[in-house]
């Protein structure tokens, strides 16, 4: 064999054994990359399901404990030092609920948001009877209040041989001849209260308490108050306020120190009672959320406050009551949102409350607790109002209460609470729009309610409704429309010179100087329109087709939504813009 030959069939051996042992190699290298790879998805999907089972089991965990774990610092007793109070709020801090690897890796595609549909709202001591001031002798000077007895902040009040009126910081005082007695310019004031010769200013940062001279209509600063005023009450001599602060463990007073168990608490109230006879002074303190309210009694003060925990799944409503020496009596904690201070009452020793759910559909329930046993004795869940309705409008009558919800149509329930552990609803009433405010009045004993609301063409109306014993709508709506406006089906419209918004914003939010007063089989109703018009309304509840029509108008000299009108011995006082005018009734 030729050298040549010899070195190509040598190289071609060695070239395919040595291919051979590489191709060996790397198919037993490919062979071990595979199961390596198989293995691992083993055990990926092996840790995604333990992961996915083992959060499954924390969330439920914790969704089972929420309400002890909660309620656990719902208490109404006092914290009598930094350290208990500090150890408490460490509870407030929510665990959050756990989210598997799977959970993190779909929300890569899928988004979810933190929705909460709730009622939306605004912001005590009752004969629930009626809320409609007392006639004395052809007179109604009293503020349109929630609890007969309890008085409220407004921008103008009367006595009954004075009229008090604030306009752009003066204070304007007249008597009954329409004469001015003094004038006094002070700083940032915008309402008041009045008791015996004394008023109570108040300002968006201070409280003054003076009194009035008539004799040669001088006045005198008594007590001055600084801080920020977030509400008050009147109840005799005793004048309550909230004094609204930042939370800090180091300005609490200790003596008289609370929390009511908020999420998260980012504020701390001051609450002060005031003896106006002697001035002394009582001061209990309250730490809470942000979103708060007080309703007053006759018996008791209730500090109510909204909350939200757990990746805003659940919203809560704090009540947190004191007695009148602002001693912690109770506390309570109750899934759901209140509207505003009209879904509270306290009647024969219970407390009543409407509230509103958060979940997508909107559910409205209402609650009974029994004040001396300090405990939950009765509901209705989630049987008020039709899906995606929201409370618009609550209105406490001795046993009965009336809630309107709101979608698309008004639904307005009458329900019987004579019996908390039987609550039902007697009548079910759909009619279009809804009402914002409901007022409860009675003529030879027979029961009324007077709805203020909007229409379904969005301006306001008003509504009467018999509740003697069903609900019954008696005649028909009247609609405050704009002017270019002319006609409503079925409706009778009043034409009002303005814009929808105007007039919506002024008559909703003026409920606080609503004019109330009944005569005979006559219930009159007066509201500022616009900010040049104030409307009397006559209502006569034996028209059976048009029981309410305009009875008074009466144009601004200036332009302001703050106008009052007082009925004293049948005349009218109309007072705003530091002016007065008086007619006949």
């Amino acid at each position: 064999m030729k050298l040549n030959k010899f070195n190509k069939s040598l190289k071609k051996e060695f070239d395919e054994t040595i291919k051979e042992e590489k191709a060996i190699k790397e198919k037993r290298f490919n062979f071990k990359i595979r199961y390596a790879f198989i293995g691992l998805a083993f055990a990926l999907a092996a840790f995604l399901i333990i992961n996915h089972i083992y959060v499954i089991n924390y969330n439920n965990t914790l969704d089972k404990k929420t309400d002890t774990y909660y309620s656990a610092k719902i208490t109404e007793e006092k914290y009598k030092n930094k350290t208990d109070l500090s150890n408490a709020l460490m509870y407030t801090n929510p665990a959050t609920k756990k989210e598997s690897v799977i959970q993190m890796i779909g929300s890569m595609f899928i988004f979810k948001g933190c929705e909460s549909r709730v009622a939306a709202g605004s912001d005590g001591f009752i004969d629930e009877t009626s809320t409609a001031p007392t006639d004395q002798g052809n007179s109604s000077y009293e503020t349109n209040v929630q609890e007969s007895g309890i008085d409220e902040a407004d921008c103008a009040k009367c006595d009954g041989k004075y009229i008090y009126s604030i306009y752009a910081n003066d204070l304007s005082i007249f008597d009954l001849e329409g004469n001015l007695r003094i004038k006094e310019t002070f700083s940032r004031i915008n309402n008041l209260y009045i008791y015996n010769n004394k008023i109570i200013l108040l300002g968006r940062d201070s409280i003054k308490i003076l009194e009035f001279n008539d004799t040669n209509n001088t006045l005198s600063i008594k007590k001055e108050i600084n801080g920020s005023n977030m509400e008050s009450r009147l109840v005799n001599n005793y004048f309550y306020y909230i004094i609204q602060e930042s939370f800090s463990l180091d300005v609490i007073n200790y003596d008289n120190a609370y929390y009511d168990g908020s999420i998260d608490p980012t504020c701390l109230y001051k609450i002060f009672k005031l003896n106006l006879n002697d001035l002394s002074e009582t001061e209990g303190d309250l730490v809470s959320s942000y979103s708060s309210i007080i309703y007053m009694s006759n018996n008791y003060f209730y500090f109510v406050s909204k909350n939200s925990y757990l990746n805003c799944a659940t919203k809560t409503t704090n009540v947190f009551i004191l007695d009148y020496n602002l001693d912690g009596y109770a506390a309570i904690k109750e899934d759901g949102i209140y509207l505003n201070k009209y879904s509270f009452s306290e009647y024969e020793g219970k407390l009543r409350y409407v509230l509103s759910d958060s979940t997508y559909e909107i559910r409205n329930s209402i609650y009974v607790y029994d004040l001396a046993k300090k405990e939950l004795i009765g509901s209705l869940k989630n049987q008020i109002g039709l899906r995606y309705e929201d409370v618009k409008s609550v209105r406490f009558d001795k046993n009965l209460c009336y809630v309107c919800t709101y979608r698309n149509t008004d639904p307005l329930y009458k329900i019987d609470l004579s019996n908390p552990q039987d609550i039902k609803i007697l009548s079910e009433l759909h009619v279009d729009g809804y009402s914002g405010y409901l007022h409860n009045f009675k003529i030879n004993n027979n029961n009324y309610v007077l709805g203020v609301g909007i229409s379904e063409y969005n301006t306001i109306k008003l509504s009467l409704y018999d509740s003697t014993s069903n609900l019954n709508q008696i005649g028909k709506d009247v609609v405050l429309a704009p002017n270019k406006l002319i006609s409503f089906d079925d409706d009778i419209v009043i034409s009002v010179e303005g814009d929808y918004y105007d007039i919506n914003y002024i008559v909703l939010s003026s409920y606080i100087g609503y004019f109330f007063y009944t005569k005979d089989d006559i219930f009159y109703f007066g509201t500022p329109i616009t900010e040049e018009k104030y409307f009397i309304f006559k209502i006569d509840v034996n028209n059976d087709t048009s029981p309410i029509s305009l009875y008074k108008e009466y144009k601004y000299k200036n332009t302001s939504n703050s106008l009052r009108c007082f009925l004293v011995n049948s005349k009218l006082y109309y007072v705003g813009d530091g002016f007065i005018h008086i007619e006949d009734f």
